[in-house]
């Protein structure tokens, strides 16, 4: 059976659907949820870093979802700083109403462990300076490379293991 999502005019072409049709259009939805994300945690436990991994073509759900999932290892971990590498991103589908919610968020007085962001691209570093804005915190920080915000935070030489959900 073909796994692929099914277009509308496919599924509503003939009006009703049938019982066969709906099957198939909530596996192809199923089947999408489990799609692996665009993104992925790393953790260096000497200097305590986690590294958020942002891949391929990224939307604002995507976005979204990865800062929800980000908290708990941030907490679990004892995170002492985050840097978000999106140097392997292809397009970054975000709007800026997304952006400044995700700013808002991240404003929070609680929220004071420094944050880089590695924007290679002009259009993700101009997205990212955006961020830094709005979030109006000290400890946010847009970068060129992973380097840069390794230098920053005085690490160099660090070592990232995957970490499993």
């Amino acid at each position: 059976m073909d796994s692929r999502p099914l277009l509308a005019s496919e599924v509503l072409g003939a009006g009703a659907l049938s019982v066969s049709a709906c099957r198939l259009l909530i596996r192809s939805a199923q089947a999408m949820d489990r799609r692996p994300m665009p993104y992925h945690f790393e953790f260096d436990s000497d200097h305590r870093i986690l590294l958020v991994v942002l891949e391929g073509d990224i939307d604002g759900d995507q976005m979204r979802r990865a800062n929800v999932e980000l908290q708990p290892h941030k907490n679990r971990l004892h995170a002492s700083a985050v840097i978000t590498d999106a140097s392997t991103v292809a397009s970054f589908d975000v709007s800026s109403a997304t952006v400044r919610d995700l700013a808002k968020r991240a404003s929070r007085p609680a929220e004071q462990t420094p944050g880089f962001l590695v924007a290679p691209s002009d259009h993700l570093f101009g997205m990212g300076r955006m961020f830094q804005i709005l979030a109006d915190r000290d400890q946010v920080h847009v970068v060129r490379t992973r380097q840069e915000a390794l230098a920053a935070l005085g690490v160099q030489d660090a070592n990232f293991q995957r970490v499993e959900a």
